[in-house]
C-alpha cells in the first residue's frame, strides 16, 4: 500500500473515517486527533466538560456530523483543514480519549472497530491509508 508521504505534494486535508464497534463513545466523551506537523483536532466533543484549546466542549456541543455520541456500530466520517505540510511528516495518527465522567459513571471504554485517513493535497490528489 503507498503511504500518504508518496507521490503527494503538501498535505492541506485529512478526511478521517472512523467505525465504532461494539462499545460507544459517550457524550461525554471527549476524543482528540494528533498529526506531526498539524494542529490538534477535535474529532468529538464532550457534552460535560468546558471548552478546551481544541475543542468547542459544552452541552451542546456536536462533531461535523452533528453527534453528541458515537454509537455502536456507526461510522464517524469528518474532513479537516489545515495549513498545507510536507507529505512525509505526517507518518503517525494519535487519537487521544479524555473522560469527563458524569456522575457515577465509569471509564468509558470506546471500542475502534476501525480507521481510515485520506489525505488531500494542495493539488487536489487523494491517498488513502487504513
Amino acid at each position: 500500500m503507498t503511504n500518504l508521504s508518496q507521490a503527494l505534494a503538501s498535505i492541506k486535508s485529512v478526511t478521517m473515517i472512523i467505525g465504532t464497534g461494539n462499545d460507544n463513545a459517550r457524550p461525554d466523551t471527549e476524543l482528540q486527533a494528533t498529526l506531526p506537523g498539524v494542529p490538534t483536532i477535535c474529532l468529538k466533543p464532550s457534552n460535560n466538560a468546558d471548552s478546551d484549546s481544541v475543542c468547542p466542549n459544552g452541552g451542546s456541543a456536536r462533531d461535523q456530523q452533528g453527534n453528541q455520541e458515537w454509537k455502536n456500530f456507526t461510522t464517524s466520517t469528518q474532513t479537516f483543514s489545515f495549513t498545507p505540510v510536507p507529505a512525509p511528516s505526517l507518518t503517525s495518527l494519535q487519537i487521544k480519549l479524555f473522560e469527563h465522567n458524569n456522575g457515577t459513571e465509569t471509564d468509558d471504554n470506546w471500542d475502534i472497530q476501525s480507521i481510515a485517513v485520506i489525505a488531500t493535497d494542495i493539488n487536489n490528489e487523494t491517498r488513502r491509508r487504513c
